[in-house]
C-alpha cells in the first residue's frame, strides 16, 4: 500500500473487446496496435488504462465499500506522432471507489497533493473527471 492507495499492475497486452466496448464504437480499432494472438483471439497493446480498471473494479473492490487504487501504465496508440502526442506514453491513474462522492474528492486531493508534491512536480488536478460506481460496476450504484 502506497500513500493510502493500493497499486494495480496493468498488463500491456489485453483483448480488443474491452476497448471497443468502453470507447463506444469500433473507431478505436484505428488507434490500437491490434492483432490476433497465437490462438486467434483479437488482442492489442493497451491504448489506455481506465477501461481495464473499469472492467476489473468489481474484483478489486472484493466486497469492500470503499477503496483507493493507483496505476502507472505504458499505453500505445497507433497514430501519427505530433507535438505532445506520442505512440507510446505513460498513464498515471488514481481511482477512488466508494459511496460518498465528497469523501472521494477529499481523499483524491489529499493523495494527489501528497504524492505529486513529494516528487516536486507541478501539476493540474482535474476535478471535473468524476464517475459514479455504475461506470465501474454496471447496473445500479452511486452517481
Amino acid at each position: 500500500m502506497e500513500a493510502g492507495a493500493e497499486e494495480v499492475i496493468v498488463p500491456a497486452l489485453w483483448g480488443q473487446d474491452t476497448f471497443i466496448e468502453k470507447a463506444g464504437g469500433s473507431e478505436v480499432i484505428g488507434q490500437m496496435w491490434a492483432f490476433n494472438d497465437k490462438a486467434g483471439r483479437p488482442c492489442c497493446l493497451i491504448p489506455e488504462a481506465t477501461a481495464l480498471f473499469q472492467e476489473t473494479a468489481g474484483t478489486l473492490l472484493a466486497g469492500r465499500e470503499e477503496a483507493a487504487f493507483f496505476y502507472v501504465a505504458r499505453c500505445y496508440r497507433y497514430e501519427r506522432p505530433q507535438a505532445g502526442r506520442y505512440r507510446e506514453f505513460t498513464q498515471l491513474g488514481l481511482e477512488i471507489l466508494g459511496p460518498d462522492p465528497q469523501r472521494a474528492l477529499q481523499r483524491s486531493r489529499e493523495l494527489c497533493v501528497g504524492f505529486l508534491d513529494g516528487l516536486g512536480l507541478e501539476y493540474q488536478l482535474e476535478l471535473g473527471v468524476k464517475r459514479g460506481l455504475t461506470y465501474y460496476l454496471g447496473g445500479e450504484g452511486f452517481e
